[in-house]
């Protein structure tokens, strides 16, 4: 069996890309990068650039691989990766081009949770329509003890389109959306019966 491909953002950018976004320095540098690689550079971010540079490439993921060791900005719920502050604690895996699941170690620092909120906020006012509002709760929460926790969400439907290998999620889910019928009064169904009148036979 062939073991899974682990590959840190940063470098799969390299890899598919050639950008180097661990030499982005400010907000300026992420929008030439996204003006060339062909990305509206509006609402882009030295923080949101490698999410949006992902979508570029996450396609050619086809043989099994994570994803791993985001940039910290882009996980603000997430703890700092152990020996690297600048990334943090998450994985991805993809196979056959589809994301199947995100998860994380999940960060259960008051202090730097409300601080991470804090640059989502600012990160909102730049134009980043991704970043996370603040959720005051979550972080009184972790004030008063809250147990320390993982985030994981997979994708169920996306599962069963890699193993019914099907391409589109609106075959596998149970309830699709509907499209609205179409209703024209005035046009009768050709294989409508005309109504009898009153006392006439039905010819044999």
């Amino acid at each position: 069996m062939n073991k899974w491909e682990r590959i840190s953002l940063a470098n799969a950018i390299k890899k598919y890309l050639h950008e180097d976004i661990d030499k982005v320095k400010d907000d300026e540098d992420a929008k030439k990068i996204a003006k060339k690689q062909g990305i509206d550079s509006s609402g882009i971010t030295r923080a949101n650039l490698p999410d949006e540079l992902m979508k570029l490439f996450r396609e050619k993921l086809i043989q099994p691989t994570f994803l791993i060791d985001y940039p910290a900005e882009l996980a603000p719920l997430a703890r700092l990766k152990r020996g690297d502050c600048t990334k943090a604690e998450v994985f991805q895996p993809f196979i056959g081009g589809m994301e199947l699941a995100r998860a994380y170690s999940e960060l259960n620092d008051p202090a730097l949770q409300g601080k991470n909120f804090m640059e989502q906020e600012e990160e909102r006012k730049k134009g980043n329509q991704e970043a996370m509002p603040t959720d005051k709760d979550f972080v009184t929460a972790l004030e008063h003890g809250m147990p320390p926790a993982c985030g994981v969400g997979i994708g169920i439907e996306r599962l069963v389109m890699l193993f019914t290998n099907q391409s589109s999620i609106r075959d596998v889910i149970l309830f699709p959306f509907m499209k609205p019928e179409e209703e024209n009064p005035e046009k009768e169904s050709e294989d409508e019966e005309e109504p009898k009148k009153e006392g006439e036979l039905e010819e044999k």
